[in-house]
């Protein structure tokens, strides 16, 4: 269920979903918020790529140090280079 809606500066935006803030993503360049957003704000700083359910080979390229978990440094350099391969 999604609950009220925060705005932070001009085109940052977050939703309550559940009983926290996430940081909406409507379209490709609202991920560069990413990239802003302070680890303290993050729900989670590193998650095990067990518990993920995604594809495997993914999570493998996203996990550059082979521990088994995706931190937030990891997610954003994978942000960092999508965003550099879009070309709109």
């Amino acid at each position: 269920m999604r609950g009220s809606l925060m705005d932070i500066g001009p085109s940052m935006r977050f939703s309550r979903f559940g009983r926290t803030m996430q940081l909406r993503l409507d379209e490709a360049r609202d991920l560069e918020y990413v990239l802003e957003l302070d680890e303290a704000h993050w729900v989670a700083t590193s998650a095990p790529i067990s518990t993920l359910r995604c594809d495997a080979t993914f999570l493998q390229w996203v996990d550059t140090d082979g521990n088994g978990r995706i931190r937030v440094s990891e997610v954003k350099a994978a942000v960092r280079w999508l965003l550099d391969c879009l070309q709109d």
